[in-house]
């Protein structure tokens, strides 16, 4: 009972069909692949890549295990629309739906706002300032994100995060080079712009605590449907060879990190 009422709702209303725990997580899955591919399919025409990014780089392994969160997070991608769309109440209140399934889901309002940036060196001094005011004054936010996500982190020397932080930023950079100057994508992508950027800046602060860290996760599938739509593009041969060494450290670090992982199945 110390879970959101939408998520015992959500349990509940399961539980009046089948008591099947493997229809129950069929169910999650069906929810949560499905919003990743309509999500993926309208923002970009390289879907594949989306999803390599997305197993890869770690995020569906969180899914395993944050499912609450993991739920409020995909709704929070349904109300990606009602910004582009400029529909400030189907936003708030599909945000608030997600509230009800993860409060955390309350970080997503910042979007909005934040989306009515549209020059891109406005972008970057923004999201600089507010990283540097974070990073210093983190222990000053340090409970209210504890407080929303539920957790009792504390300030700490995480000791690791920086090899994705790399990742991220080239990644970005590699994007934003790409992409800066096509007039065709910037209506549709200025959303994915903002989330790339959040992305980024809650990374950072994850390398002082690990409560940035479940915040990062609402905002990073923004930087893969960027990369994944960059990637359509060649500027020369250079920008050919760093896109598929990108790709290749992506799939080593999956590696690398789960050498020597067993995992057992339920059946």
């Amino acid at each position: 009972m110390r879970f959101e009422i939408g998520f015992r709702l959500y349990v509940k209303l399961i539980s009046l069909i089948t008591n099947n725990y493997t229809i129950y997580f069929l169910i999650n899955g069906i929810i949560i692949f499905g919003t990743l591919l309509c999500f993926s399919f309208k923002y970009t025409k390289n879907p594949f890549l989306f999803f390599f990014l997305f197993i890869t780089l770690g995020t569906y392994s969180f899914l395993e295990t944050g499912l609450r969160q993991a739920l409020a997070m995909m709704i929070c991608l349904w109300s990606v629309d009602f910004i582009k769309d400029r529909k400030p109440i189907r936003f708030i209140l599909t945000v608030i739906l997600a509230y009800f399934f993860h409060k955390s889901a309350m970080i997503f309002v910042i979007l909005y706002p934040l989306c009515n940036i549209k020059k891109h060196d406005y972008m970057i001094f923004v999201y600089s300032f507010f990283s540097f005011v974070l990073l210093i004054g983190f222990s000053t936010f340090q409970g209210f994100f504890n407080s929303l996500l539920g957790y009792e982190y504390e300030i700490e020397e995480t000791n690791n995060g920086g090899i994705f932080m790399m990742v991220l930023l080239i990644l970005f950079s590699f994007s934003f080079y790409l992409l800066h100057n096509k007039k065709e994508e910037e209506k549709t992508l200025n959303v994915i712009l903002h989330l790339s950027l959040l992305t980024l800046m809650f990374w950072l602060l994850r390398l002082v605590s690990r409560t940035a860290e479940r915040i990062c996760y609402y905002y990073i599938y923004g930087l893969y449907i960027y990369f994944s739509q960059a990637a359509r593009y060649d500027r020369d041969f250079w920008s050919s060879l760093l896109k598929g060494l990108l790709i290749l450290a992506c799939f080593a670090l999956f590696i690398y990190r789960n050498i020597g992982v067993n995992y057992s199945f339920f059946w």
